[in-house]
């Protein structure tokens, strides 16, 4: 027993010795700095005692030189610790690793959560940036350790490597968040949550394996991993929350578990997705297309989406950043395409309305720059705000007679807009509908009586636009973009 002892503290010596030995190259490295600085203080010093004493001033000096470069010298040796430890397998039966000797203290943070009778783990404080590679530990004082806690090792420049222990249940918000370098996670088979922003902004993070333990993945949990290539989601999740994966724009392959019910707002928007497949009671897979059982909405498509006929919407970022799609059918039965449905599709040129769409949400198609020409369909009610705003290259357009709103900057921007003809049944144009359309020349109403401007949207009297005026397309462009660009117009 005493041997066994003995050659752990020898082992813990050893490496404190390599490390004080690291540590004191690495002083000597930057040695002049430290003079400099101490020079530096050592004159503040010098001013304030030289007049009054004198023999104090030479002790002064000294004191400081010594004092920084301790301070100094010690926290790089505390670093390189923290470093070389956080790589070992650690035991904690009490405040001191089993294995090595070393004092939790220096290595790791850890709370007491009475609700579970056991401890979360992070960074300690200051050095939690500090980490290279970590390999957590699952217990601590006998209990064990059920989570990695919020922030824990946020903003680390250098943490390249995380391994979670089965212990651990669940991740907390932001314990990764912008970890630059880091580009390899290891989960243990307990984890049954993955909060928000866990693991945001980690440009490196390529390849993630989640447990099939897992339950829940929080908000904005993996956005902006741009390097993530392609994702397969347990059985045993049921719910993906809002912004999950958003921009993740490496993302080519998407797979569903079974138990999947829920998939959040924006979940995977701006994913350049290429395949999805899988089913669970809430969803199906079909042309390329991740379509909800109940409704009938397509929240997840594809650049090789075929969207199929009995689909009542596309849902909200359905299509958005999908940056190879070059042209897409929507079919008879859908009646809406939603906020952002097609946002940013920048190589999307070919667009096939069907018959039963009714309303095209905001920004439904916004800064699809290549769509030349788009036949809105008779039986379209609503477009709404900016919905084809940034269309660089749409030529003409003819609102058919069933639209009865426009919505605000609906078309602006769209700087190769020459021609529009507004349909009889419009009651309702936003501010601003055509705003820098530069090349517009010609406006036709068809019905050009009792329209009337005002600057407030909820106005029910303005001043009167004579129809003599607006049924004059060169007045009527006149009208519309320059003296009355900034109002709302309706008629009673």
């Amino acid at each position: 027993m005493k041997k066994n002892i003995k050659e752990t503290l020898s082992g813990a010596w050893g490496k404190v010795k390599a490390a004080a030995s690291r540590a004191w190259e690495k002083m000597k490295s930057f040695g002049e700095k430290v003079k400099i600085k101490a020079k530096e203080l050592a004159n503040i010093a010098d001013e304030k005692l030289k007049e009054t004493a004198p023999e104090v001033n030479i002790k002064v000096k000294k004191a400081v030189l010594i004092s920084l470069a301790s301070l100094i010298g010690l926290g790089i040796i505390y670093s390189i610790i923290v470093n070389i430890y956080s790589k070992d397998v650690h035991v904690f039966s009490s405040d001191k690793c089993e294995n090595c000797g070393i004092s939790s203290s220096l290595v790791y943070k850890f709370e007491y959560l009475p609700e579970t009778d056991s401890y979360s783990v992070s960074g300690r404080n200051i050095w939690k940036r500090r980490y290279d590679d970590v390999i957590l530990p699952d217990s601590y004082k006998g209990k064990a350790v059920s989570a990695v806690a919020p922030y824990a090792f946020d903003y680390s420049t250098k943490l390249r490597s995380v391994v979670i222990p089965d212990s651990v249940e669940e991740i907390g918000r932001g314990a990764f968040l912008c970890t630059g370098k880091l580009d390899s996670v290891t989960f243990g088979n307990g984890l049954k949550v993955i909060g928000q922003e866990s693991f945001g902004a980690c440009p490196r993070l390529e390849v993630v394996v989640f447990p099939e333990s897992l339950e829940y993945i929080g908000i904005g949990a993996f956005f902006n991993c741009t390097k993530i290539s392609g994702i397969a989601i347990p059985d045993g999740v049921k719910t993906i929350d809002n912004h999950a994966f958003e921009g993740c724009t490496n993302m080519k392959s998407l797979k569903i578990g079974e138990g999947v019910e829920v998939i959040g707002n924006m979940a995977f928007a701006f994913c350049n997705l290429d395949t999805v497949e899988g089913n669970s009671a809430a969803f199906r897979t079909e042309g390329a297309c991740l379509i909800e059982n109940e409704g009938g909405v397509v929240a997840v498509g594809t650049n090789a989406s075929v969207i199929p006929e009995g689909v009542t919407a596309i849902g909200r970022y359905a299509f958005s950043g999908r940056n190879v799609i070059a042209a897409i059918t929507i079919p008879d039965s859908v009646e809406e395409i939603a906020t952002y449905a097609f946002y940013d599709c920048m190589l999307l040129k070919e667009v096939t309305l069907g018959k039963g769409l009714k309303t095209i949400g905001h920004r439904a198609f916004y800064s699809v720059d290549n769509i030349a020409e788009i036949t809105l369909p008779d039986g379209l009610e609503v477009i709404d705000e900016e919905a084809f705003a940034s269309c660089g290259m749409l030529g003409k357009l003819t609102i058919p007679d069933s639209v009865v709103k426009i919505g605000s900057r609906a078309f602006a921007n769209c700087g190769s807009l020459t021609e529009v003809v507004i349909g009889r049944g419009v009651e309702y144009i936003g501010e601003k509908t055509f705003l820098y359309c530069v090349e517009l020349v010609k406006m036709e109403f068809l019905d050009a009586e009792g329209w009337y401007v005002s600057k407030d949207p909820a106005a029910t009297s303005g001043e009167e636009i004579s129809a003599d005026e607006l049924g004059n397309s060169d007045e009527a462009h006149y009208l519309f973009n320059g003296k009355y660009k900034n109002h709302y117009w309706y008629k009673k």
